[in-house]
């Protein structure tokens, strides 16, 4: 319990710092760059999302849990493995960007996707060393690691907007170089920390490695895979034009989900800190007490932080965002207070998956997702056109999306639960009849 209260209060730090930093910077970057440049932004992360789920976002989970398993020589195959996925994925979104940027219905996003581009590979290889770090009980190098992103992506992103581009797109261009800026300086640190001796006992295979990553990586590719829709959707499905309804997604994923993710991340350091914690004791065939602990805290915090966002939505969004304008502002509020309740769904999920990932459960995770994603997209499609509801249909469907993976994950839980009471059941009357059986034939 001591363990998982300390690595996570380090990661929640350095969570805490890392979203203050991201709000810090967003707010003069929404001012400089506007509605419509941020919105920009913006509408090339769902589907770079993808591309880093695929190649890079459940690779510190399953790392991880791999090296509290016991697991050697996991440093060195993943960065070879999933470097390459990497360097494929930063490739296909440098030289399809301008495809990617029509089908979503504004072309101006295409500069931009490719100076994103090569955050991908760099992702890929520091999602490695965290793992490893984690799955080692030691957090520290996460923690740091981040805040150092946002440090250098606050300082070159507002230096490159302020002093150069002359267009809309070339700032927004110049936003997302910045994040690629991040990524090398944060790579270099953990390149200069101490690295995994080899060693030539329990040596991993490859085919593990992928076979543990590949159920992790389906079920945190569903919710970025939504993201992505709604960014190809905003244009067709909001009855506006195409520079108000980027305007408005802009909105909802760049100042309302960016301040929804500053709770979410504080929870989410639960989650990172329990893993391999869970994922020891099932090696060892101990305890989950400490599983349990990790959902218990994270529903209490998650709703004390979403009671606190819903009260001061107002305050939060005059405060961050002084230059919106009355219509956009009340627009943002409204948008705020419906996505509080997200930050307790989208924190159980969290907390829900790192659960059954240490315990070798891996596909839970995914199925659980893959329907509350399937429910998010039917309730967003038939919502979102209908008047008076527009932008704000994205907000509900996420929270459906959260709460419906909830439940399947308490639906799977209860199932387990009651399989382990039957088997315990079956053990002792098993033992019963053996100690009657002996009796039996002492007397016979």
């Amino acid at each position: 319990m001591k363990k998982l209260v300390k690595n996570a209060a380090i990661i929640a730090v350095g969570g805490v710092i890392t979203k203050l930093l991201g709000a810090v910077y967003r707010i003069p970057l929404t001012n400089i760059l506007g509605a419509e440049g941020i919105g920009l932004y913006q509408m090339v992360f769902p589907f770079y999302c993808i591309l880093l789920t695929l190649s890079s976002t459940g690779i510190p989970s399953a790392i991880a849990k791999l090296t509290a398993s016991g697991e050697k020589n996991l440093l060195r195959k993943s960065v070879v493995l999933f470097g390459g996925a990497g360097l494929i994925a930063s490739l296909i979104m440098y030289f399809g960007a301008p495809l990617i940027a029509r089908a979503q219905g504004n072309a101006l996003a295409a500069l931009s996707y490719k100076t994103l581009s090569p955050s991908v590979l760099l992702v890929s290889i520091i999602s490695c060393f965290r793992g490893y770090y984690q799955g080692r009980q030691n957090v520290v190098p996460t923690a740091l690691s981040q805040i150092i992103e946002q440090v250098v992506k606050l300082g070159a992103g507002l230096g490159l907007c302020l002093n150069f581009g002359e267009t809309v797109a070339e700032k927004a261009a110049l936003a997302t170089l910045a994040v690629t800026g991040s990524e090398v300086v944060a790579l270099l640190y953990l390149l200069l920390k101490k690295r995994e001796k080899p060693t030539g006992e329990r040596s991993i295979e490859y085919k593990k490695l992928v076979f543990t990553v590949f159920p992790i990586i389906l079920s945190t590719i569903t919710l970025p895979f939504s993201k992505a829709v709604d960014s190809f959707t905003v244009v067709n499905l909001l009855k506006f034009d195409a520079s108000v309804s980027t305007k408005l997604y802009g909105l909802y994923s760049g100042v309302v989900e960016s301040i929804v993710a500053m709770p979410v991340a504080v929870c989410y350091s639960l989650a990172v800190s329990g893993l391999p914690l869970i994922a020891k004791s099932v090696a060892e065939k101990g305890s989950t007490n400490d599983g349990k602990r990790m959902i218990a805290y994270t529903l209490y915090l998650s709703a004390a932080f979403a009671v606190a966002v819903f009260l001061a939505s107002g305050l939060i969004i005059k405060t961050l965002y002084p230059n919106l304008g009355d219509e956009y502002t009340e627009t943002a509020i409204r948008l705020l207070q419906i996505s509080s309740a997200s930050v307790v769904g989208l924190s159980l999920v969290q907390s829900y998956s790192a659960y059954f990932i240490g315990k070798g459960k891996l596909y839970v995770p995914f199925l659980s997702m893959i329907v509350g994603v399937a429910c998010k997209l039917l309730l967003a499609i038939n919502i979102v056109p209908l008047d008076g509801v527009g932008v704000f249909g994205y907000a509900f469907s996420d929270i459906i999306c959260y709460f419906v993976a909830t439940i399947c994950f308490l639906l799977y839980s209860i199932r387990d639960k009651n399989k382990a009471i039957g088997e315990k059941n079956e053990i002792v009357l098993n033992r019963s009849w053996r100690q009657k059986r002996g009796y039996i034939g002492k007397r016979v």
